[in-house]
């Protein structure tokens, strides 16, 4: 899909980032300030999203609950669901779309999974930008998809690619290893850059 503009589409800032989009954005500063968080995210304004994300789920003496994670993850989620809306089908949500979207995530998580658990992170290097991989390390896009309402979701690597076979794996609510791509998929491969 070639680029023309990655100004913000919902303010034409052109720094937008992925600390813009679900942080500092007035939108989604909003969705903070009236979350269960009460976050203020005026002081995060300097700072990148690693370093929000680090604040938040890592640091020892601001660490999130287990449970307050899950709901800052659902948060997050919901907020980059409200961007796609607004970007694909001129949907503009409003903030308590978004938190109410979070919150029935966490409802259908936990009513097939009693214990929402965040795993221990490992150490890696996370930027808001693509880099290319270090020497003798590979790198790869992925995408998810989830429906809020059959619970249906679905995972995918390598651009297009993992859209498509997010929402593969979301329609057939299947998981599957293919060493080959599937014939399906090889002309979105072929195209995918």
């Amino acid at each position: 899909m070639p680029m023309h503009n990655v100004d913000c589409p919902r303010c034409s800032d052109p720094q937008e980032s992925i600390m813009h989009d679900l942080v500092t954005f007035p939108f989604a500063s909003r969705v903070w300030f009236i979350s269960d968080f009460n976050i203020n995210t005026q002081f995060f304004q300097n700072n990148s999203f690693t370093v929000w994300l680090l604040f938040w789920l890592i640091d020892p003496h601001y660490k999130l609950s287990e449970d307050d994670q899950c709901l800052f993850v659902a948060i997050l989620w919901s907020l980059w669901t409200s961007i796609k809306n607004y970007i694909f089908q001129n949907i503009k949500e409003n903030f308590t779309d978004v938190l109410a979207r979070a919150r029935a995530m966490l409802l259908t998580r936990k009513s097939r999974n009693p214990s929402c658990t965040i795993l221990s992170p490992l150490h890696v290097n996370i930027c808001d930008k693509w880099m290319p991989p270090s020497f003798g390390w590979i790198k790869y896009n992925t995408d998810g998809a989830f429906d809020d309402i059959s619970g249906a979701n679905g995972a995918g690597c390598c651009n297009s690619v993992a859209h498509e076979l997010a929402q593969w794996a979301k329609q057939n609510n299947s998981t599957m290893y293919w060493s080959k791509p599937p014939v399906w998929i090889i002309p979105t491969v072929e195209e995918d850059h």
